[in-house]
């Protein structure tokens, strides 16, 4: 019995600290950077940043049928991408899955329905019925976007946010 006490008290100062047992803060990508990495910074240093900051390695891999699109690697972490042009972060998508959990700088969360978004949002939030069902807001940083679902081509309040995407994400027709 004292040693499931001790056991008990180990586990609640490791949450207090926030070790192991601590709930993971999202990650934010911004019209500028993600996860505090600016854009424009080296392929080498944003995935050891994200790798330190994710607690696990990404997987790096060229894309050369989008070296037109201005992407020519990618870095993956479950289901964020980073994007790269010639060794330099350029961009980044989240979703469809909330594995690692992210937000956007607004606040924005994968599954968000738009009723909610535009409460906070305001008229910074744009749907448009591209690709199915997209959204923007500008930002001083930069634009955050991404895709809706369902993708119907008739976004409403009731859509739910199943991509976020900052910078460079792809051509043209890849991105929301």
């Amino acid at each position: 019995m004292r040693r499931r006490g001790i056991l008990v008290s180990l586990l609640l100062a490791s949450i207090a600290v926030g070790g192991p047992a601590a709930a993971a803060s999202p990650l934010v990508l911004a019209g500028h950077s993600v996860g505090g990495v600016a854009f424009g910074s080296p392929l080498r240093t944003a995935v050891a940043r994200l790798d330190r900051t994710l607690g696990a390695r990404g997987r790096v891999a060229p894309t050369p049928d989008l070296a037109n699109c201005g992407v020519t690697a990618t870095a993956t972490w479950g289901a964020l991408h980073l994007y790269f042009d010639r060794g330099r972060l350029v961009g980044a998508s989240a979703g469809p899955g909330r594995t690692p959990p992210v937000r956007t700088d607004t606040g924005l969360v994968l599954g968000e329905t738009m009723a909610h978004a535009r409460a906070h949002l305001g008229r910074r939030l744009t749907l448009r019925t591209n690709q199915g069902g997209a959204f923007s807001v500008a930002t001083p940083h930069g634009a955050e976007m991404g895709f809706l679902a369902p993708s119907n081509g008739h976004p409403t309040g009731a859509s739910r946010v199943l991509t976020l995407d900052v910078g460079v994400v792809g051509c043209p027709a890849m991105s929301p």
